[in-house]
């Protein structure tokens, strides 16, 4: 029996990983796939979530223009009906840099603190 529900966790694991390949190549992303064999529960959860990454993309996406880093944090905080102060300028920012370092969802810093979202058409 123990076998038999390590192989389903695995499974499940599998199944986690393939879903964030499959959104990271929606998105565009060139980067590499790190794997989350080993990665804690919470971390799992956490890279897969990439809520701060994804809604700040929704926003750049939906401007189709440079926006300086607070009035994306604004923008996000309005998504995600969060509490003042919830979401901050630093946490957006880092993840926005994060996303650029690991070639995702084709973001790029204009000017400091501004990012876009590069145009896919050629």
């Amino acid at each position: 029996m123990a076998e038999r529900e390590k192989l389903t966790r695995d499974i499940d694991q599998s199944i986690a990983e393939l879903r964030i390949i499959a959104a990271r190549h929606a998105n565009g992303s060139t980067g590499p796939v790190h794997s989350l064999q080993g990665a804690s529960k919470s971390k799992r959860n956490r890279r897969s979530n990439d809520s701060y990454i994804a809604l700040s993309l929704d926003v750049l996406q939906k401007h189709r223009q440079p926006l300086h880093v607070e009035e994306i944090a604004k923008r996000v905080a309005e998504l995600k009906n969060a509490k003042p102060g919830e979401v901050t300028r630093a946490s957006v920012e880092g993840a926005l840099v994060r996303a650029i370092k690991q070639h995702y969802g084709g973001v790029k810093r204009t000017a400091p603190s501004t990012f876009a979202v590069e145009n896919k058409m050629n």
